[in-house]
């Protein structure tokens, strides 16, 4: 198994393959920005987003999240409604503490960037560890070119998600199984998703020298994120939702936006698939599966988001990508040209992303 590298010397040349391909990434999003802004309208249509906003911040604005309006309320306003209980703290209290000093919508956008550099890194290293740096670079590469990919960008909390599994699995895999459990702890504050770092920590606790009943304890411990808010307002949560939380997905087949996520749910499903049948930690494919699943059903339709945070379905598919690079290029060059179509489409509402 490779090893990731520790040297002083050579962790800046580490680093320079993931966080060069975020900051080319972001470029990329901040020239979209300004595109749509010169030159949309002459298409007849107008962002869906706050002219206030738009004025001082276009790139940063066109990025930012429908959420980032919920982060806001909630930090001023406090949790009003039952819906607003299925926003988990963290991000509430980050725009709470911005909004002393920043605005808080382009403030949470690039703080939430940086939880995506830092989760470029964290998930570069665990592909390094488990592949090898070819399939680390290669997988890496279609999770930015992943159509869906913008959503890590948008300052919500798929940022956060990301970073925290990611973080907790390398650190699990590492026999840092504390750690770990603090880290997926913290991400589950952002997002319940991030819980699906617990079947990191429970396939890898065996890695920890601590005893086996402590192994399991930290294992578990972030399980009481969502245990203790759920005792806090699960009440109110449960009278609200029963009307309307099936409602959401009534509808699904009849929406022709739904079409086009086909082909990448379906590159994804492949993912998973492989890492189940081929040699290495099956792990990866309950964590991803129990990802996207918790951020289907709490986020609901449309579920780009959800498969925005599909990291580890590509390890194996940029292991195959390194075998077979002709592949692999033809693969990054379709994802990427879907990105800039899907993030031109969400920015302005057609359809909705």
């Amino acid at each position: 198994m490779p090893a990731v590298r520790v040297l002083s010397g050579d962790r800046w040349r580490w680093m320079a393959f993931p966080l060069g391909l975020f900051l080319s990434s972001r470029l990329l999003y901040v020239a979209l920005g300004w595109f749509e802004v010169l030159y949309a309208s002459r298409f007849g249509r107008t962002p869906q987003i706050p002219a206030r906003l738009l004025a001082p911040w276009a790139p940063l604005s066109l990025l930012g999240s429908g959420d980032l309006a919920a982060y806001a309320r909630i930090a001023q306003l406090g949790y009003q409604q039952p819906e607003d209980t299925l926003v988990f703290p963290l991000l509430p209290g980050l725009a709470w503490l911005v909004s002393l000093a920043f605005p808080v919508a382009p403030t949470l956008v690039v703080l939430g960037n940086l939880a995506c550099a830092a989760a470029f890194a964290v998930i570069f290293a665990l592909y390094d560890e488990l592949e090898g740096p070819s399939a680390a670079r290669w997988g890496l590469g279609l999770l930015a070119a992943f159509p869906f990919a913008f959503h890590l960008a948008d300052g919500g909390a798929l940022a956060w998600v990301a970073l925290s599994t990611a973080g907790a699995a390398l650190l699990a895999q590492r026999g840092r199984l504390g750690l770990a459990a603090l880290v997926a702890t913290a991400g589950a504050l952002a997002h319940p998703a991030a819980l699906a770092a617990v079947i990191a920590l429970v396939a890898l606790r065996s890695r920890s020298p601590v005893s086996p009943l402590a192994r399991l304890a930290l294992a578990l411990a972030p399980l009481a994120v969502p245990l203790a808010w759920g005792i806090l307002v699960v009440s109110g949560v449960l009278r609200k939702l029963p009307a309307t939380f099936f409602a959401r997905f009534a509808a699904l087949p009849s929406r022709p936006w739904l079409w086009a996520m086909l082909p990448w749910t379906a590159l994804v499903i492949a993912g998973v698939l492989l890492l189940l049948i081929r040699p290495g930690p099956r792990w990866l494919a309950a964590a991803t599966v129990a990802t996207v699943a918790l951020l289907f059903l709490m986020l609901g339709p449309p579920m780009a988001r959800a498969l925005a945070v599909c990291w580890a379905a590509l390890l194996p598919l940029g292991a195959l990508a390194a075998r077979s690079p002709s592949l692999g290029m033809m693969t990054l060059a379709t994802a990427g040209l879907h990105q800039g179509v899907y993030l031109f489409f969400h920015t302005y509402q057609l359809p909705p992303t």
